[in-house]
């Protein structure tokens, strides 16, 4: 590659220029007895402020939606009050479609429990990748979560159907189970014995108490009880 003397000459004086700057600098700092001059002088801190910044922008939008979400969840739960209310003195048509209502209002908490703010969930603690309320179960390197659920009774006949990303049923587990929290142990395999593939699965539960009557089964929570925090 050819130097032309006008490339040599440009690049002296750039180089004249740059430590003249420092020159002029190291001058200023002399005289003022100040390392920090001007607010351009001191860019750690900028950088910190910037990132302050960011984290009281996020703060706010966590606390308005995390506000939004909970506003909702509380005329939901009113609304299924003044159902209940409502069907004290009702027949049992109306409290069949009452109960179709609450079942409804319930799907809706859940869905608003699992508020996401971009991938994070907003009420998971530290396990901001995880639905707070879902029942959801991982396997990795071929070893799953505990399968954790909730029963409002003791149930003697406990159905576990586990599904694919696909919604396909790849293991069912059956037993028994005791009124609150549940825990069931998967080994990974499916129906046929063969190990599934690492991933996240979903699962249903279906109980029946000793009558053959039906127990209700509940989602409980997947998250921390961390305190969620932001460095401002």
């Amino acid at each position: 590659m050819r130097v032309t003397n006008n490339q040599m000459a440009n690049a002296i004086t750039s180089s004249l220029f740059r430590q003249a700057q420092r020159l002029l600098k190291a001058q200023i700092t002399v005289a003022t007895e100040k390392i920090i001059n001007k607010p351009s002088d001191d860019r750690k801190t900028l950088s910190s402020i910037d990132q302050y910044n960011r984290n009281i922008t996020q703060g706010k939008m966590w606390i308005e939606l995390s506000e939004t979400a909970l506003g909702t969840i509380d005329t939901l739960i009113n609304s299924a009050k003044n159902i209940a209310v409502e069907q004290s003195s009702g027949d049992l048509e109306t409290r069949e479609m009452a109960l179709q209502e609450v079942e409804n209002i319930y799907g809706q908490i859940l869905d608003l429990a699992n508020t996401r703010m971009g991938n994070s969930y907003l009420f998971s603690g530290h396990k901001t990748d995880t639905a707070p309320f879902r029942n959801e179960v991982s396997l990795t390197s071929g070893v799953s979560d505990d399968i954790v659920f909730g029963l409002a009774a003791d149930a003697t006949d406990v159905t576990i159907k586990i599904y694919n990303s696909a919604g396909e049923v790849v293991r069912t587990l059956t037993g028994g189970g005791g009124a609150g929290t549940n825990t069931v142990t998967w080994d990974g395999d499916d129906d046929g014995g063969a190990p599934c593939p690492d991933g996240r699965y979903t699962f249903t539960v279906d109980a029946l108490d000793a009558a053959g009557d039906p127990v209700v089964d509940y989602v409980t929570y997947h998250g921390t009880n961390d305190d969620f925090r932001l460095i401002i």
